[in-house]
């Protein structure tokens, strides 16, 4: 399938970088290895069972175990970011890039030391599509020593997800036992034999500092007046809800009870990540000020995943009677993430989305919804 064939089918628009990537002779010579192993040709990517998929990705490349990445669609065509999307946690979508030339630099530099010969290939096609600001940066830290990683965690690559404007989430995926947040903020030592999930007391200063910084001025998403379904859908990813988890914690920690009661509703509202993480550990210390009345915060409390997908599946019902499109595709969204089979295989659920899609004017997501057909 030719790219032009591509677009036309999926109502998508390709990013220049991701066009020149695809219109490369060879795109194995191209592979930096791990999470983009095996880059996938345009004439492969319908060859992918899309159903397993959340519905506004788009799978790019493959990691050999049947794992992807991929591109989140907007539903106009536009490609928001790139996502790695873990098939053996199917809610668990990290954060990858803005574009596929911060997609490559990541993937090459977080490889293991076998792939890092066979990634050169990739880095330098990736610096020469690269942001022109983003290559220099790299130029000057490479040429001062400083490793390719250190580099692009500088740059935010790969820590920051998309949001509506001004409910960015910024590390919300890079828990406070992973290297790369410790390297980030310079805390390895401080974090050095300490079980950084049980007890806010036992974290050293520097730890809670970064805490504070990524998630202690999380602002109150507008969940009623969001512009569209792609902004919902975006600002309701269970980043966001892992943020709040961390947001209802940090509050408990300063007796902030308002707060926490309405970051642990906020968590609710998103994706069954924040619903099973570590069995709500973090939680453990502010469950009590929980709002047990809301029966979506009672359920989420009690990880019932079948009455959320239940209470999603009939907000979808809902809106689709009054008319609001883009509020049942979210609901939908929703309710297949909360599903016992998160895929879109469902008859209900694709008939679903395809009517607010196409109600809605969602060209590209309608186009989506038919290839999974």
């Amino acid at each position: 399938m030719s790219l032009a064939a591509l677009e036309a089918r999926l109502r998508v628009r390709l990013p220049d970088d991701l066009r020149a990537f695809w219109s490369e002779p060879d795109l194995g010579a191209l592979a930096p290895g791990g999470v983009f192993a095996e880059p996938l040709s345009p004439a492969a990517v319908l060859d992918v069972d899309l159903a397993a998929l959340p519905v506004d990705f788009l799978p790019i490349a493959g990691d050999g175990t049947g794992s992807y990445l991929c591109a989140r669609l907007g539903p106009h065509g536009d490609v928001l970011e790139y996502v790695f999307w873990a098939h053996d946690d199917w809610s668990d979508a990290l954060p990858f890039g803005r574009t596929l030339a911060e997609v490559l630099l990541l993937a090459a530099a977080t490889s293991g030391d076998d792939d890092r010969a066979a990634a050169a290939p990739a880095l330098r096609w990736a610096l020469a599509h690269a942001e022109r600001q983003l290559a220099a940066a790299i130029e000057r830290g490479v040429t001062a020593g400083q490793p390719l990683d250190e580099v692009l965690l500088a740059r935010g690559v790969g820590l920051e997800s998309l949001g509506t404007p001004g409910h960015e989430v910024r590390g919300s995926r890079y828990e406070i036992h992973d290297p790369r947040f410790q390297r980030y903020y310079r805390v390895e030592e401080a974090l050095a034999g300490v079980d950084p999930w049980y007890d806010l007391d036992a974290l050293p200063a520097a730890v809670r500092a970064a805490l504070d910084k990524d998630y202690g001025g999380l602002s109150e998403p507008a969940w009623e007046v969001m512009d569209d379904a792609s902004a919902r859908v975006i600002a309701l990813r269970d980043d966001i809800g892992w943020a709040w988890i961390l947001r209802a914690d940090l509050a408990g920690y300063r007796d902030e009870h308002d707060v926490a009661r309405v970051a642990i509703t906020h968590a609710a509202r998103c994706l069954q990540r924040t619903f099973t993480i570590h069995d709500q550990s973090l939680l453990h210390g502010v469950r009590g000020l929980a709002d047990a009345t809301d029966p979506l915060v009672a359920a989420f409390l009690a990880r019932d995943a079948a009455a959320i997908a239940a209470h999603w599946a009939d907000m979808a019902a809902r809106a689709t009677d009054a008319g609001d499109d883009a509020a049942a595709w979210n609901a939908w969204y929703r309710h297949v993430h909360h599903a016992p089979q998160p895929h879109v295989h469902d008859l209900d659920v694709r008939e679903g989305y395809a009517r607010a899609a196409a109600q809605g004017g969602f060209t590209c997501w309608a186009a989506l919804i038919a290839a999974r057909s």
